[in-house]
This record gives C-alpha cells, sequence and structure tokens, in this order.
C-alpha cells in the first residue's frame, strides 16, 4: 500500500517554485519518462484542447491586466504632476520673493515660471485624459476580466475532467490515480499554495511602500502649512507659501490611487487567508491516498479536487469583486477630473 503511494510520489517528483511555469500542454511531456500511463491519459485530445484554451486566455489575460494597471497608473501620476505645477502657480500668483527681496525684480522669473508650470500642467493634464481613453476604448478592464475568468475557469475543468474520467474509467488501475492524485498535488494545489503565499507577501511590501508616501504626504502638509503660518504672522505675504502643501495633499492622493489599483491591504490578508486554507487541504492528501490505495471509493479523490477548486473559485469571486473596484476608483477619477477641469 505505502509502496504504491511512494512510487507514485517519486515518478511525479517534488514541488518546486518553477512548476508554476510548465503550462499544462507540457505535462504529457513532462510526465512521459516517469508516468507512461499518466501521460498518455493526459495526452487525450479534452487535455490538450483544453490546455490551448487555458494557455490563450491566460496570456491574454496577463497583458490586458498589464496594459490596464500601467495606464491607470500613468493616469495617476498625470494628476499628480498637474496638481504640483498648480500649487507652484498658485506661489508666483502671489510674488512672495518680491517680499524676500524686495529690491530685486523677479517679473521676468515668474513668468517664465509660470510658462513652464502651465506647459506641466497641460501636459499632465494631457497624458491623464489620453491614458484614460485608451483604457475606455480599448475596454482593457473588460478584456481583463474576460480572459482572467475564461483562463481560471478552463483550468479548473481541466483538473475536475480529469480526476472524473479517471474514477470513471480506470477505477481498477490504481497505481494510475496515486499518480493523478500526487500530480494533482504538486501541479494545481501546490502551485496555488505557493502563489498566494508568495503574493500576500508581494502586497504586504507594496503596502508598505504605499503607506511612506502617506507618512511623507502628511510631513510635506504640515510643515509647509504650519511654517507658512507661523511666518505669516510677521508678513501676511509669506502666507502662500502654504500652498507648497498642496503637494503633500497631491502626494496623499496618488497614495490613495496606488492603493485603489492595487488593493494591496485587502489583498495581502485575503491571500494569506486562502494560502492558509488551501494548507488545511493539503493536510488530507494522505488520507486520500490511503483511501485510494485501500480500494475503497474512489470518489474521494473528486471530493479532494472539488475542495481545493471550490476555494480557488471563492477566491476568484472575492478578486474579481475588488477589482471592480479598481475600475469604479479610475472612473471616480475621472468624473473628479472633469468636475474640477
Amino acid at each position: 500500500m505505502t509502496d504504491q503511494i511512494k512510487r507514485a510520489e517519486v515518478a511525479i517528483g517534488e514541488h518546486n517554485s518553477e512548476d508554476w511555469q510548465i503550462q499544462p500542454r507540457r505535462f504529457p511531456q513532462q510526465l512521459e519518462a516517469d508516468t507512461p500511463q499518466l501521460a498518455d491519459f493526459l495526452s487525450d485530445s479534452l487535455y490538450v484542447e483544453k490546455a490551448k484554451q487555458f494557455e490563450h486566455a491566460d496570456q491574454l489575460a496577463v497583458d490586458y491586466q498589464s496594459r490596464y494597471k500601467k495606464r491607470a497608473q500613468d493616469a495617476s501620476n498625470g494628476i499628480f504632476v498637474a496638481a504640483i505645477a498648480t500649487a507652484l502657480l498658485s506661489i508666483i500668483a502671489a510674488d512672495p520673493m518680491a517680499t524676500i527681496w524686495p529690491n530685486l525684480d523677479f517679473k521676468l522669473v515668474n513668468e517664465i515660471i509660470s510658462l513652464i508650470a502651465g506647459f506641466v500642467i497641460f501636459v499632465a493634464s494631457g497624458f491623464f485624459v489620453f491614458n484614460s481613453q485608451m483604457i475606455s476604448q480599448l475596454k482593457l478592464y473588460d478584456n481583463w476580466m474576460e480572459n482572467r475568468a475564461k483562463a481560471e475557469t478552463v483550468r479548473l475543468v481541466y483538473f475536475r475532467k480529469a480526476a472524473q474520467n479517471l474514477i470513471n474509467q480506470q477505477t481498477d488501475n490504481k497505481q494510475l490515480l496515486h499518480e493523478f492524485c500526487s500530480f494533482f498535488r504538486r501541479y494545481q494545489l501546490q502551485v496555488q499554495q505557493t502563489y498566494y503565499r508568495g503574493r500576500s507577501q508581494q502586497h504586504a511590501k507594496s503596502l508598505l511602500k504605499t503607506a511612506k508616501y502617506g507618512a511623507i504626504a502628511a510631513v510635506i502638509v504640515t510643515a509647509f502649512s504650519g511654517s507658512s503660518g507661523f511666518a505669516g504672522f510677521f508678513n501676511l505675504d509669506l502666507v502662500s507659501f502654504a500652498a507648497l502643501g498642496t503637494m503633500g495633499v497631491a502626494l496623499t492622493a496618488l497614495a490613495s490611487r496606488r492603493e485603489s489599483i492595487n488593493q494591496d491591504e485587502r489583498n495581502s490578508m485575503r491571500y494569506k487567508i486562502t494560502a492558509n486554507v488551501l494548507d488545511k487541504i493539503a493536510e488530507k492528501y494522505s488520507t486520500v491516498q490511503k483511501t485510494l490505495a485501500n480500494d475503497q471509493d474512489a470518489v474521494i479523490l473528486l471530493h479532494f479536487v472539488d475542495a481545493v477548486h471550490e476555494q480557488l473559485s471563492l477566491e476568484h469571486r472575492q478578486w474579481t469583486e475588488d477589482v471592480a473596484e479598481i475600475n469604479t476608483a479610475l472612473s471616480q477619477l475621472k468624473t473628479a477630473e472633469k468636475t474640477n477641469a
């Protein structure tokens, strides 16, 4: 009994950090040398076609996601730069330098700075509008969602169909069932465990970066607003420097939009929870293998697959809701831009 399980595990091999790179179409080639029966089973046109569908949708989803997030971030950066330039214009309009150095003429300097700031506002605002329109016209968000949903659905169907057909067609082939159970653990369960645990850590690091932006912004607002108010006690013309605090407000808005796009706080915690649940399911692996070895109902293999997929499906639904919030945040940003224009 134990020998059958061990042989299957040795044949499938240990999970490693590069397993996620192995696309389903390569599974038969990957397994052919050590598990020829399983390789032959997965070479059926049903699984080959499902693998092709997954790889195509997955690649499109990755591409659209990358383009959507880049343009959303570029749009946010455009608003940030425009806000900084606007703050500079507000200060120049009050001509505070003439108060500090009354004997010097800053008219030409102020005009040059105003011209440059105006040009920057024009370009930055145009950059925002351009990226917003590209997101809308190319339907980057819709295409990302559509292809990611298709890829995830096909991947789940691939493994479930394989498990179901094995149970229906190969119930007496215990070694093949053991091999598939081990195969599913390595190339689906453990890949997902590694993914969610790693992504949770990445989001936590990104959240720390966003928090630093927020802290710096608070310091800028406090420093310029407070110091300008104090200086204004001696000379009211110096109060105009408080406009530099707008840079802090702009940085705060940038940090907020960054969080809206990345959803770092929520994803860090949610992915950690998902990884922990998958860990719990992984604990049942040996029970499933022993049940198969004892000639008991092989349907336990299907239940094992379904338990993993139920959690992945739940996570995907939650992720879809969160990404919808990203798109809502961008829409709100566009509305705010039109209102303030």
